[in-house]
């Protein structure tokens, strides 16, 4: 991020607050300003994404070529060495004199025999590094295959690029916008990521279908790689999404941590099932041991 990029991104916390933080705020002229400026960052985002591509593109080709140029340089090298050597994988050297015309020349038909089963040589070694060179392309492109399907675990989920299901204007206001991700859906509620102002980790909380707030912690990058951040709910802060067999006293912990690829949850019972009371007549009637 560029400086001018800093100060727009900085302008635009200043108008939220402004337009979603006061009365009448959507009615001042802070709403149009922050329209256009909130246009202009995403703009400038575009750009960099395909800067970012482009730059990947044209670093991946040269990689190609560099190794399209290399294998070529091997199998040209193998192939002047096993036809000027004559080499022959198991066989026996050719005896003195053998193989020579009748008027004592050179080499004539041994020679010819031995270039011929130099180049199958070097056909089938040049065969067997680029089968190496597939494989290793396809191994590379399956790893990359797992790193982009398995979800982000931490902190990690910051390196990810903003998805439009990120955006929340609700939880943008004191983060820093940019930053704003939403890592998971449970119980009724979403769970928004994001850094503030100080570079600490937040968890906001947001009823599905509203534009409350309804928890949030912050904690420094240490503190959450250590312990991570977590909310409770009460059975009765629940409602319908309360899991079942919750008692009216029971809370639920909700976790995101360092090694959590979203949150986590567990119930807590503050009042453990206790079994049945006897009645009178079944007390008065138990057995009693001498």
């Amino acid at each position: 991020m560029t400086s001018d990029d800093a100060e727009l991104e900085a302008r635009a916390d200043a108008l939220r607050r402004v337009v979603y933080g006061t009365p009448e705020g959507f009615a001042s002229g802070a709403a149009d300003e922050l329209e256009s400026v909130e246009a202009e960052l995403a703009r400038r985002a575009r750009e960099s994404e395909r800067a970012a591509a482009a730059a990947a593109s044209h670093e991946e080709e040269r990689f190609d070529e560099a190794r399209t140029g290399a294998a070529s340089g091997r199998v040209d090298a193998g192939t002047d060495t096993a036809g000027d050597r004559g080499v022959i994988t198991g066989g026996a050297p050719a005896a003195a004199g053998e193989g020579r015309s009748a008027d004592g020349g050179g080499p004539v038909a041994s020679a010819t025999g031995t270039r011929r089963r130099g180049r199958l040589g070097t056909r089938v070694a040049s065969g067997l590094a680029i089968a190496a060179v597939l494989a290793g392309f396809a191994v590379a492109g399956a790893i990359a295959v797992i790193s982009v399907a398995t979800p982000p675990r931490g902190l990690a989920v910051f390196d990810r690029p903003q998805e439009p299901d990120d955006e929340s204007l609700t939880v943008a206001l004191g983060a820093q916008a940019d930053t704003v991700r939403r890592i998971d859906e449970v119980l009724g509620r979403g769970f928004w990521a994001y850094l503030n102002g100080i570079d600490q980790v937040c968890l906001s909380v947001v009823p599905v279908g509203t534009s409350l707030v309804e928890r949030g912690e912050c904690a420094s990058r240490a503190r959450f790689e250590e312990h991570g951040i977590m909310v409770q709910y009460a059975a009765t802060e629940l409602g319908r999404h309360r899991p079942d067999g919750m008692g009216e006293r029971d809370v639920v912990v909700i976790s995101w941590s360092a090694e959590s690829e979203g949150v986590t949850w567990e119930l807590v019972l503050i009042d453990p099932p206790t079994p049945d009371r006897m009645t009178y007549e079944e007390w008065s009637n138990r057995p009693v041991a001498h």
